[in-house]
């Protein structure tokens, strides 16, 4: 199952890192800046309760995207979530509609 999470930040990087350290296939979907620092620093989680860990999952911008996923998590912003439906629609599985 092809999963991608649109955001990074402490709620889209928690899940999402979480996801990938359970071996899941997680795309993060970001803005350029922050693709290129994913994929040279990595992500890195400090959780008190649940332990720290570190992951180098995938980072891509919208342009970047050509498949579609089975999955897709919001967490971004409430300002760009009125590109929820964008997002959902371009990146859809067609097996989904």
């Amino acid at each position: 199952m092809k999963i991608l999470v649109v955001g990074a930040g402490a709620v889209g990087g928690y899940f999402g890192g979480r996801l990938v350290q359970a071996g899941r296939d997680i795309t993060f979907l970001v803005r350029s800046k922050r693709a290129e620092q994913i994929e040279a620093q990595g992500l890195q989680i400090l959780s008190p309760t649940h332990g720290d860990f570190a992951v180098r999952p995938k980072a891509k911008t919208a342009a970047q995207i050509v498949s579609p996923y089975d999955v897709i998590f919001l967490s971004v912003k409430r300002i760009l979530l009125a590109l929820g439906g964008l997002i959902y629609g371009t990146y859809k599985h067609k097996q989904n509609e």
